[in-house]
């Protein structure tokens, strides 16, 4: 079953060509995952400091080794020392809501 998340952050106007930077360094790597058929961020037309990923997973188990990988590790690494107003997930899995964030953190044996 198809797995699609839909995720935004906001950057401050400091910071956020350094997130666009590091965003692109995991969307390139990211699309090579096994199981992942879609993966794009994008500036928001109306506000430039709003970023917006859209993620499309074969199944729980792509998903689940895209959040244990080293792309995704490398660009939370990269942006840990860079404000986050807010991150919002969302993700539903055959209309099924699944909750990326408690996701991780269980995967993560509790750890943030």
């Amino acid at each position: 079953m198809l797995i699609a998340v839909v995720a935004f952050r906001y950057a401050t106007a400091e910071d956020v060509e350094r997130v666009v930077a590091s965003a692109r360094v995991l969307q390139r790597a990211s699309r090579s995952e096994p199981g992942l058929r879609h993966y794009a961020w994008s500036r928001d037309l109306d506000d430039p400091l709003v970023l917006h990923v859209v993620e499309v997973y074969d199944d729980r188990a792509a998903l689940e080794a895209h959040l244990d990988g080293p792309a995704l590790r490398d660009h939370l690494a990269r942006t840990a020392p860079i404000p986050k107003e807010v991150v919002a997930r969302r993700a539903t899995d055959g209309g099924h809501p699944v909750d990326v964030a408690a996701l991780r953190h269980a995967r993560r044996g509790g750890r943030s």
